[in-house]
């Protein structure tokens, strides 16, 4: 389905992709800490912070770099003290609630990130990411005609971003517009064109659209030759053509056993059709 693949690549690479960024990040909140500590005239952080009466110390912009720094580093709880304090400090201001929604949605706590999202639309009805951002919350719930309307007014307010464009397009294929949901990729790609995303999500609409050999085009410029071919067996099997998508599923594990979307999908198909699940190689045999 459009917008929610995530580009698998083997396991070496990934693992040291996610190493660095992880040191970096550490790295990151180690600076704004130490910043934090000589900013509030501390010598070590207390237990919780926002127990100490220092904390309040800290200006807007350290407590907003620290916050953001631990949610890019997956410690949402964490960042959650002090985007609260730049509520406390700004409550006039937008950027708080929007950051507060980023955390909560990170926590799955939905039902308190659309009321931040809202909050943060309603002290600015010109914050473009806290509209798109509500689009998003509302079709991950399903309430895809509200979402729809979010998603207009962030592309309203700033229709440069490819990403507003991207989320209209998917919102339109969840409700089955295919032909409205082309236009919004089409849009998305005419600012981004080479994003990978957006041309695996053009690649589903073709698909749906029964137009296979430009949804194979799309797909082969949205990541690696087994991804492709895993995406286009998703077409086919929705379009219950199962030969074609095991033939593609197979393709593909071979291409790189290491896709376990491919392989996951292999296995169904094999199931559906009766047929034998073939072995796949364990992760030292792997080449």
């Amino acid at each position: 389905m459009p917008s929610s693949f995530q580009y698998t690549r083997r396991p070496s690479t990934t693992e040291a992709r996610r190493k660095n960024h992880r040191q970096a990040t550490r790295v990151l909140v180690g600076i704004v800490t130490v910043a934090l500590l000589s900013a509030t005239g501390c010598s070590s952080m207390p237990k919780r912070m926002e127990d100490d009466e220092s904390f309040d110390k800290a200006p807007y912009g350290l407590h907003r770099d620290i916050g953001i720094a631990l949610l890019n580093a997956n410690q949402p709880a964490q960042a959650l003290p002090h985007f609260r304090r730049l509520e406390r400090m700004r409550p006039e201001s937008s950027e708080p609630y929007y950051l507060l929604a980023r955390v909560y949605t990170s926590l799955k706590l939905h039902e308190l990130a659309e009321p931040a999202l809202e909050q943060a639309s309603a002290v600015d009805p010109e914050y473009a990411a806290a509209h798109a951002a509500l689009g998003i919350l509302l079709d991950a719930a399903g309430r895809h005609e509200c979402a729809g309307e979010a998603h207009a007014r962030a592309i309203e307010l700033d229709s440069r971003q490819a990403a507003y464009h991207n989320n209209m397009g998917f919102n339109s294929f969840l409700r089955e517009r295919h032909e409205q949901a082309l236009a919004a990729y089409q849009r998305a790609l005419a600012l981004e064109p080479h994003s990978r995303r957006i041309h695996n999500n053009l690649g589903f609409v073709y698909g749906a659209l029964g137009d296979l050999e430009r949804a194979k085009r799309h797909f082969h410029k949205g990541g690696t030759a087994a991804l492709a071919k895993n995406n286009l067996g998703l077409v086919h099997e929705t379009r219950g053509n199962l030969g074609a998508a095991h033939r593609l599923y197979l393709e593909a594990t071979m291409n790189d056993p290491s896709l376990s979307q491919a392989r996951s999908n292999l296995v169904r198909v094999c199931e559906a059709l009766g047929r034998p699940v073939p072995a796949f190689p364990t992760e030292g045999e792997e080449q």
